[in-house]
């Protein structure tokens, strides 16, 4: 995930705001547990998160792919302030298929 600051940024600049927001039919879900996991650091250089996928041989994360009945998927958030990042939502409608 590629993010509009820089990880330290958020807690250390006052001109860095991070508020992601937008509409979607679909989300992806990875469990963060050891399970899925092994390790997620902040990567300062590339400005993103590096995550480790849980597995010695392990090259993609798994996780779940969750489909959102049409025009029922929205993304929204708040900025918490200076330095305290963003909280969010999703909101979406799911159905048996």
């Amino acid at each position: 995930m590629a993010l509009s600051c820089i990880p330290k940024s958020v807690l250390s600049s006052a001109s860095c705001v991070e508020t992601p927001a937008g509409v979607s039919n679909f989300m992806f879900v990875v469990p963060f547990d050891e399970d899925h996991i092994t390790a997620m650091a902040a990567d300062d250089t590339q400005n993103q998160y590096t995550i480790t996928p849980a597995g010695s041989a392990a090259t993609a994360l798994k996780g779940y792919r969750i489909d959102f009945k049409a025009q029922t998927g929205q993304v929204t958030c708040e900025d918490n302030g200076t330095g305290k990042g963003w909280s969010g939502s999703v909101t979406g409608r799911v159905e048996m298929g």
